[in-house]
């Protein structure tokens, strides 16, 4: 996970899905100017450590939406910044 958060677009998805909510990952990559491929990548490291929940959509599979969970939210109000970041 620390490597995963060190890496700056790792950092850049969390910061997002923590300001702004449920994203998509064209959203996500719009937002943080990285490719939809690795948003895709990043987001499965998150997902399997535990930070990122995803929010499916029935309708369309490519359509879903990403949120940071409680997990991650309480390591940032708590003031863990290191450990969002991974340092």
């Amino acid at each position: 996970m620390v490597r995963l958060m060190a890496r700056r677009s790792g950092a850049g998805i969390v910061r997002f899905l923590v300001l702004r909510g449920a994203m998509t990952i064209d959203e996500i990559a719009t937002s943080t100017r990285a490719s939809e491929r690795t948003v895709r990548r990043h987001l499965e490291g998150l997902k399997d450590c535990n930070l990122v929940d995803e929010l499916a959509n029935s309708d369309s599979p490519d359509a879903s939406r990403f949120v940071a969970n409680n997990r991650i939210i309480a390591a940032a109000a708590a003031g863990h910044v290191d450990f969002v970041l991974g340092r």
